[in-house]
Order: C-alpha cells, then structure tokens, then sequence
C-alpha cells in the first residue's frame, strides 16, 4: 500500500479573530504578589475553499489566575493560513489538516499572545509546543465515541 504524497504550500497567513479581556486591570498589578499560572488551550478548524485550496485556522485560548485562582486575563486568537495541496484532499479530517498545517500556524499565533501579554502588562510567558498529532488522535477518538453513543 502506498500512502499518498501532498505538496502543501501556504497562500496566505492572517489573524482572524483576537480578543482580550483584561478585567482586573489597573488594580491586579500592584496586588499580583506571583507570576500569574497561565493555561493555554487548542484548537484546529478546517474548511474546503475549493477542491485545492483550505482555511486552516488556529484557536489559541490564554487563561492566567492569580494565586486566589480568579481569573486575571483571557486571551482569544484565531490565527488561520490558506493552503494549497496538490493532489487535492479528498478527506475533510485529513491528518494534514489538523496536524501538519497548524504546525506551520503555531509560532505566529503564539507571537501574538506572548507579545498581547507584555501589552496587557504582565510578565511574559512562556508557551509550550502544542502535539497537533495528538490533538488530531483525541479528536478521531472523541469522534467515534459520539457515532457509537448514537
């Protein structure tokens, strides 16, 4: 069995959606007595433009809590790419999708809420690599558990 090769080129990279809520501010600065804990979570959405061209968009979600564990600040981006794949993708949940085109999405979207943070006034923060291979595996199995649930 051979397994299909894709040429993957990226068209364009855009920020899709960003928002910042920042409600504790000015007060949480001077009362901020440790570095914030700070959870980020992911996700991938794709869509078919046309047989060859797809939006891959990235949600990045930051959360940071103070040490009382109320919530500080609450990031939102969507960083998204069109990318073109030859041969077309016949598979809307392709694994180069959701594994391989986020990768490429990644380091900008994460350059976004590293430097929203310095804006926002906090210490900069440090953002782990997200596993896209495991997000994608996570999403099948969720996938088949609701097709067997119904």
């Amino acid at each position: 069995m051979t397994v299909p090769s894709f040429q993957m080129t990226i068209k364009t990279q855009y920020l899709k959606d960003f928002s910042v809520e920042n409600p504790k501010a000015p007060h949480i600065f001077s009362a901020l007595k440790a570095q914030p804990q700070v959870t980020i979570q992911g996700d991938v959405l794709a869509q078919a433009l046309d047989a060859e061209h797809h939006e891959v968009a990235l949600r990045l979600t930051l959360q940071m809590v103070d040490e009382a564990a109320q919530t500080i600040c609450i990031m939102d981006t969507l960083y998204a790419g069109v990318f073109h794949f030859t041969p077309a993708l016949n598979d809307p949940e392709h694994p180069i999708l959701f594994i391989e085109a986020p990768r490429y999405l990644f380091p900008f979207a994460r350059q976004i809420l590293v430097d929203a943070t310095l804006h926002c006034g906090f210490p900069p923060v440090f953002i782990q690599p997200i596993d896209f291979a495991a997000l994608y595996h996570q999403r099948q199995e969720q996938s088949r558990q609701t097709k067997a649930a119904s």
